[in-house]
């Protein structure tokens, strides 16, 4: 979707810079404004607190969750296969109402501004968000077996729309599509916070529409594990530099 974005950007940062970049995706408003404060950040010399990027973390892969399951209910429906379809357009809502508990926003607009986090985790909300993945890990797990269990979504998956890691590395994939076909391209490990250190990505290798939805499975699960160990151990201190990033939040 092309809405003049890109140009309203030149000149800035304006004031409405990060509304903007927030919305050049919805279902990633998370990522595009961890990109924005970091690149403002950078500029700027400013330092991000040590919480407010353990903040970051839980918000970028509480966004991941409610993008991966909605996918893999995606190609469910793609192939007619309506229970894990169904299951994971409420499993997606979970993850999204997460994420409302703690900014006010299902796709995080506001959450992350640069010099931090606008929005912080007391115990509260620390502890719901826990119990909410946890529930969302064993809710997910029921949906995605019944896709691997079931012979004919099996059928319709493995061998289908194969991208060979040389086609793919031609084609410079990244993402999902590149981790499927063994590329092992991440930003959370090729461009680390600090709070990615030691970043593994997942992959597979047979570059079919099977492989991808199971990286996507994968990253579920790794994900999972994440925001439940950054929930457990989240750093003292504040959650907004006064450097002058900060000022642009």
């Amino acid at each position: 979707q092309h809405r003049g974005i890109e140009r309203q950007l030149i000149g800035g940062p304006h004031p409405r810079t990060v509304f903007q970049v927030e919305t050049a995706a919805g279902d990633t408003t998370v990522a595009h404004g961890w990109a924005y404060s970091r690149a403002m950040e950078a500029l700027s010399g400013t330092a991000a607190p040590e919480r407010a990027v353990a903040v970051r973390g839980i918000a970028l892969e509480l966004e991941r969750l409610a993008n991966h399951i909605i996918d893999l209910g995606a190609l469910a429906g793609d192939v007619g296969f309506l229970p894990t379809l169904n299951y994971c357009g409420r499993l997606r809502g979970d993850a999204l109402n997460t994420t409302t508990g703690i900014c006010g926003s299902r796709l995080g607009r506001g959450w992350v501004r640069p010099g931090g986090v606008a929005f912080d985790l007391d115990d509260r909300l620390a502890d719901a968000a826990r119990r909410a993945i946890a529930g969302f890990l064993r809710d997910a797990t029921s949906a995605v077996d019944l896709l691997w269990d079931t012979p004919s979504v099996m059928a319709r998956f493995e061998g289908t729309g194969v991208v060979s890691e040389q086609t793919a590395r031609a084609l410079g994939l990244v993402g999902v599509a590149a981790r499927a076909s063994g590329l092992r391209r991440d930003a959370r490990a090729e461009f680390p916070s600090p709070v990615y250190g030691g970043f593994a990505p997942d992959t597979a290798e047979a570059g079919d529409v099977h492989a991808r939805a199971r990286v996507r499975w994968l990253e579920i699960q790794k994900s999972c594990g994440l925001i439940a160990g950054w929930l457990d151990a989240l750093p003292s201190g504040p959650v907004m530099s006064d450097g002058p990033a900060s000022n642009l939040a």
